[in-house]
């Protein structure tokens, strides 16, 4: 089934093996990646996943068109509006794989979609990291990241997810997560430029997502030069320990946290530039953190605008119960509608 721009991935696959229907697919997701091409740029892949060997770094190399690697299929289905909700393809490392690293070559504005996978038990640097190069956009989709990093060893291992892009003169890549879980993974990040979770110049909001006991030595999310999130944003943390849980370059919406604990604040803004901030519709509670939120500027004309939120319960490293505290870098901050206690 399918239409013939469809690589299929089936491990129980009897025929031919050249990825053309469910009985002639490939039976390893791996190898099935090196096949992608022009006229071939979709990939359907079933719940059941077998994966050879991958080592740490090694990279596959996508070709010049979008792409799209789409799981939950049974191995029956025709079109992929048949998939039964809920259902993932589960890309397992066994602790002993690496995830997968994917980068397109040099071409402007290429996509990547990657939807319905649950990426498990990845040793080596990532579960799943993306280069991407000229403005070229990723979705992640309906994704689940769990237990990476656990048998991993070095600085930057058992990263869960990172989308890079190297800066270029043509403009920014775009990143957008929907739908998606990060449980329970370990990070071992000692460095300035790697984070559990990393996205670098994007340009895209990210929307319904849940992180959940995840440990790491540095900031849970790293969202630098002009990442932003919108309104519908719903994003959850709950009962994380790292440094911090995020780290943005604007303002935000739309966030709960709970039970987290983190070694310096619970959420950084960081800008030099002249730039308004609307820190939005948050719930943070029962946190244990020095400071609550921390907005860095250097910026005098800055307006910081904190609205509808609550801070309840959080506490600093030494216990105290006193501390919801918000230090501004800005000169000029307004609050209005929030709930308190503890001191801005």
């Amino acid at each position: 089934g399918g239409p013939t721009d469809v690589i299929h991935v089936f491990p129980y696959a009897t025929g031919k093996g050249d990825g053309t229907s469910w009985t002639d697919a490939y039976t390893d997701f791996r190898e099935a990646l090196t096949h992608l091409s022009t006229t071939r740029h979709t990939m359907w892949v079933s719940t059941n996943v077998l994966v050879s060997a991958v080592m740490d770094g090694e990279t596959v190399q996508l070709p010049g068109c979008s792409i799209r690697i789409l799981g939950g299929f049974s191995g029956e289905e025709d079109d992929e509006t048949e998939r039964i909700d809920g259902r993932v393809s589960s890309y397992d490392g066994a602790d002993e794989r690496s995830g997968l690293e994917l980068k397109f070559a040099a071409v402007a504005d290429l996509t990547l979609h990657v939807e319905r996978f649950r990426f498990a038990n990845c040793s080596g640097s990532g579960a799943m990291v993306f280069n991407a190069q000229k403005r070229q956009a990723s979705t992640f989709e309906k994704c689940e990241f769990v237990r990476n990093g656990r048998k991993s060893t070095g600085d930057g291992a058992g990263i869960g997810l990172s989308v890079y892009e190297y800066f270029q003169t043509s403009g920014y890549g775009e990143a957008n997560l929907r739908d998606c879980v990060f449980e329970d993974n370990i990070g071992n990040i000692q460095t300035s430029n790697r984070y559990q979770f990393d996205f670098w110049h994007i340009q895209k909001p990210m929307t319904n997502l849940v992180f959940r006991r995840n440990t790491t030595t540095g900031p849970m999310i790293e969202m630098q030069k002009d990442v932003y999130l919108e309104p519908s944003a719903n994003i959850l943390f709950e009962s994380n320990t790292c440094q911090r849980l995020l780290t943005l370059s604007q303002g935000f919406c739309q966030l709960a946290a709970w039970g987290n604990t983190c070694s310096s604040e619970l959420i950084a803004v960081n800008d030099s530039g002249a730039r308004a901030y609307a820190l939005e519709n948050m719930t943070l509670a029962d946190n244990t953190a020095p400071v609550a939120i921390k907005v860095n500027t250097t910026a005098n004309a800055v307006r910081t605008q904190i609205l509808n939120s609550i801070f309840w319960g959080n506490r600093t490293t030494a216990g105290a119960v006193t501390d919801s505290s918000v230090t501004i870098g800005s000169r000029i901050l307004s609050v209005d509608h929030c709930c308190y206690e503890g001191s801005v």
